[in-house]
């Protein structure tokens, strides 16, 4: 039987930016404590560009496609927007979606997406609670890519929006971090809530 694991192609962070978002989760941390966090030690700070489930024994392919990609790519500016709390809890730090960023992710995902074979994860077997975009990026790509377009650092998950949105508004000034310069692509296994756990490689365009 094949055996599948859920490989994340992602932007990693500047060091400026990822000082900035551990400072911040830190002045969070004073007023409850996350269910998770990011951190130097991991889970690590990322912005996701593909992350379906692949056959194990596609790892080289996968890698060799970046790395030709990385290659014949420069990087691009990625600008700040805002600092956003969504339904599950989680804080994220919000990039605008630009044209050079969604030329670089369909890049990706034209070189990767064959490579999973078809596969979709077990989560999205069943497409009911799913909009008709949805079910059909589900079907091209291995699971909602839609749904997670728009560029984002998972800062920390507490256990549910209130509680997020209690403590961001308890900590009144919010960081507004510097544009990213997107220049370092990393792969990484995944864990539990989108997060990446383990670096597996990366790339310098």
């Amino acid at each position: 039987m094949t055996q599948h694991i859920q490989i994340n192609t992602v932007i990693i962070p500047s060091m400026e930016t990822q000082q900035e978002a551990f400072r911040f989760i830190e002045k969070l941390r004073q007023y409850a404590e996350p269910e998770f966090f990011v951190s130097e030690e991991g889970p690590f700070p990322h912005i996701t560009l593909y992350a379906p489930e692949y056959p194990e024994s596609q790892m080289s392919e996968i890698q060799n496609h970046l790395r030709q990609f990385a290659q014949e790519s420069k990087g691009v500016y990625l600008p700040f927007s805002h600092i956003e709390v969504v339904q599950d809890g989680g804080v994220f730090f919000v990039y605008k979606e630009t044209p050079e960023i969604d030329k670089m992710r369909f890049a990706i995902v034209e070189k990767l997406n064959g490579l999973r074979g078809g596969h979709v994860r077990q989560k999205y077997y069943n497409t009911e609670r799913f909009n008709n975009e949805q079910k059909n990026d589900i079907e091209k790509f291995g699971y909602p890519f839609s749904f997670y377009k728009f560029p984002h650092i998972t800062l920390c998950k507490f256990k549910n929006i209130e509680e997020a949105q209690a403590v961001i508004d308890a900590l009144g000034e919010l960081p507004c971090p510097p544009s990213l310069f997107v220049n370092i692509l990393g792969l990484y296994e995944m864990g539990t809530f989108g997060r990446c756990i383990k670096l597996v490689d990366k790339y310098t365009l």
